[in-house]
């Protein structure tokens, strides 16, 4: 008796050698079906076919998408040690240059006190004070690449800081706060996109918006951290704004997006805006990951 012996032919051998129809596999088609039977099973292997090949494709850019908020993520980050380093060496370097020709500066006006001509005098201290607001701006510019309170204290040390910054700054403008999160709840990574973010949203609040009251808060509402920037000024016509401002919306949009989160303004003509921001938790522990 002849053996039976399973092939990727789809026959098997039989008594005197001759091929008889054997077994197949699920994507196999046996050649000996009828016209309207093979249509109808190459009909039929079709659809799983098409269904992977669907799966493949919204695969391949699910991994797209992550490759490039991962990518985004790490040009961030990347932006952000820069802007650390320069921070720093305009601190240590430039400002400390300046704080010693300052020194200088006052010891030789003291030094030639009542012997210096009065128009010298008067020159030396209008120079004396142009030297001090350089300094300060110089601190500014600093402050803002990086502040150090934000590494050294954290994220809700200066939501709190930024506050009586901008309240020192804008004698003009009213700033309300409400913090409702601990330290601890607000994962590290995040915490450069809240203050970037709040920052950017502020910054075009005060060049235009013409709000006299600006309320900020950082919150956790359940299982979201939210971050809301809102004023009382003129609103605008997000479909109209110039190309400026579209940078900044478009930046606050990308830093919420590729760090887990979402971003919506909201605004009108006359009835002043919101900047919201919010990040579930579910979502920040993945793009943690």
């Amino acid at each position: 008796m002849a053996a039976r012996v399973e092939g990727t032919g789809g026959t098997t051998a039989g008594p005197g050698g001759f091929e008889s129809p054997g077994t197949y596999g699920p994507d196999e088609v046996s050649p000996n079906l009828g016209n309207c039977e093979f249509q109808e099973t190459v009909a039929d292997l079709d659809v799983p076919i098409h269904d992977r090949r669907v799966a493949i494709r919204d695969r391949r850019t699910e991994d797209q998408a992550i490759t490039s908020a991962h990518l985004q993520a790490e040009l961030q980050a990347c932006q952000e040690r820069e802007k650390a380093r320069i921070a720093a060496d305009l601190h240590d370097s430039i400002g400390s240059s300046l704080s010693a020709i300052k020194v200088g500066l006052e010891y030789a006006i003291k030094r030639a006190g009542a012997a210096t001509p009065r128009s010298d005098a008067v020159a030396f201290k209008k120079l004396l004070s142009q030297l001090q607001a350089t300094i300060r701006e110089v601190h500014r510019i600093a402050i803002g690449l990086r502040p150090p309170i934000l590494d050294d204290l954290g994220i809700v040390a200066t939501v709190e800081w930024f506050c009586r910054e901008l309240e020192g700054s804008y004698h003009n403008v009213g700033v309300l706060k409400r913090i409702g999160v601990r330290e601890s709840e607000i994962p590290d990574f995040l915490k450069t996109t809240i203050f970037r973010i709040l920052q950017e949203g502020v910054n075009n609040t005060l060049k235009h918006s013409g709000a006299d009251l600006i309320y900020i808060t950082l919150s956790k509402e359940a299982d979201e951290i939210q971050l809301s920037i809102m004023d009382n000024g003129e609103g605008f016509d997000i479909s109209k704004v110039q190309s400026s401002f579209q940078f900044g919306i478009a930046s606050m949009r990308q830093r919420a997006k590729y760090s887990g989160g979402t971003l919506v303004i909201t605004t009108a003509p006359g009835a002043g805006t919101q900047v919201f921001a919010a990040w579930p938790s579910t979502t920040t522990a993945q793009a943690r990951r």
